[in-house]
């Protein structure tokens, strides 16, 4: 089926410009406070979890060979008076981050989801994990109580992660946060040609 026959013109640069603006609001709530970086699940579920996600329905026209450049973990590692079962990347997986560990790579949206972030109470979290808590139970598109086991479990593991912080002296560190922050960046600058790309067409459209 030809371009044309799938998805109107109208369709087309509809899905354009929401592409080009989701990503100007991730760029606006990446450095924002608790509540901004909460509201990146919702903007990263649509760009890359949903359904037929936006990144892959923009990307047909494109066909854009897209890598996530991240940085590889090598935990865990634990916090110095935490227990050696916790372990959390938090800004550690974007490539910008001076002093991090880990060596470079540029993976595949099904290997980005996939890397382990959080290992809790014997138990891994991954990015897609992390952006589906923040939007489900943190109430950036569904709020309420978690539903499902795996939300009980993560709640469970927010509550404990905050509970070894404040030992820690970190009391007002927000574990979710700071991995929804640390996921939109390294989104945000993997999907710079392909925004490029999506701006000129809708120029020359226009």
């Amino acid at each position: 089926m030809s371009r044309s026959a799938a998805t109107s013109p109208g369709e087309e640069i509809d899905r354009r410009a929401l592409f080009l603006r989701t990503l100007e609001e991730m760029r606006a709530r990446i450095d924002g406070d608790q509540h901004d970086a909460i509201m990146l699940s919702a903007l990263l579920r649509k760009l890359l979890i949903d359904g037929t996600p936006l990144l892959a329905l923009v990307n047909r026209r494109f066909k854009q060979r897209v890598r996530f450049g991240v940085l590889l973990p090598r935990g865990p590692v634990a916090l110095p008076s935490g227990p050696p079962e916790f372990w959390m990347v938090g800004d550690a997986i974007w490539p910008k981050v001076q002093g991090t560990f880990g060596p470079p790579a540029q993976v595949s949206l099904d290997e980005f989801l996939s890397m382990p972030i959080v290992l809790a109470l014997g138990h891994k979290l991954t990015v897609r994990d992390v952006i589906h808590y923040g939007a489900h139970v943190h109430g950036a598109v569904h709020a309420g109580a978690p539903s499902s086991e795996k939300d009980r479990r993560m709640l469970a593991i927010e509550q404990w992660i905050g509970k070894v912080l404040k030992e820690s002296r970190q009391p007002g560190f927000d574990a979710i946060a700071t991995q929804l922050r640390s996921i939109g960046r390294v989104v945000v600058d993997s999907l710079g040609v392909l925004e490029r790309s999506v701006q000129d067409s809708v120029l020359a459209d226009s």
